[in-house]
């Protein structure tokens, strides 16, 4: 009977142990991206997006290698404009966790940004979808 017990508390211990692996985030070695391209989804007043209401809103699409990253970064009032000291060319260190990108601005603080996924032609950032703008 205690074999028994024992064996599948074992069990049990190796069964949580691999749950919890596969539904932790993903985090990734810090690397540097080159900075491509800020566009700026900000409107005259404040955007609306569920409960919380941005006083910026910019996509920001990273390079790292041949890997394009997009991100969408939004800041409210009372929050730091991080895209005022960033600019297209600027090599910006990064680190992705889960569905985040955290990027180091000069002063080395992180700005937590929402990684943005592609679906089709549009792309989707946390609670916001892009769709490509008309020319």
């Amino acid at each position: 009977m205690r074999r028994t017990l024992l064996l599948l508390s074992s069990l049990l211990a190796v069964a949580l142990q691999s749950l919890a692996q596969t539904d932790s985030p993903q985090s990734s070695v810090p690397g540097t991206a080159r900075l491509m391209k800020i566009e700026d989804f900000s409107l005259d007043r404040t955007i609306q997006t569920g409960r919380a209401s941005y006083l910026g809103v910019y996509l920001i699409t990273l390079q790292d290698g041949q890997t394009a990253i997009p991100v969408l970064y939004r800041y409210a009032l009372f929050q730091h404009d991080f895209t005022r000291e960033v600019h297209a060319g600027m090599d910006i260190p990064y680190r992705i966790d889960g569905k985040h990108v955290y990027l180091k601005s000069q002063d080395g603080k992180e700005v937590k940004t929402a990684l943005c996924e592609p679906k089709g032609e549009k792309l989707h950032c946390a609670d916001m979808i892009f769709e490509p703008r008309k020319k």
